[in-house]
């Protein structure tokens, strides 16, 4: 599991991650808390001259059918989002 965690670390572009680019997220960094099905991020903001996404600008999304009933609740997203931030290497501005 180690090396296939390694082969797919990366840097992940702006270019994935922009709206409607629906960049699907690996399962080892994160489910959904919701129903553990995957998790879809895309981009919303991004530092002008790098390009790199934002901490806060990121919408992290269940691709569940069944998704409208989620309740996206914070308490139980907010360490997914943390680690979807930290997957795409996501920067405080």
């Amino acid at each position: 599991m180690e090396a296939k965690k390694n082969a797919d670390v990366k840097r992940v572009g702006l270019n994935d991650l922009l709206y409607g680019g629906n960049c699907p997220v690996p399962k080892y960094i994160a489910v959904c808390p919701e129903c553990g099905d995957k998790l879809h991020v895309d981009a919303m903001e991004w530092e002008t001259e790098s390009g790199v996404p934002t901490t806060g600008g990121l919408y992290v999304y269940c691709k569940n059918k069944e998704q409208d009933s989620h309740m996206y609740w914070q308490s139980d997203w907010q360490s997914i989002i943390n680690a979807a931030e930290k997957w795409c290497g996501a920067v405080d501005v």
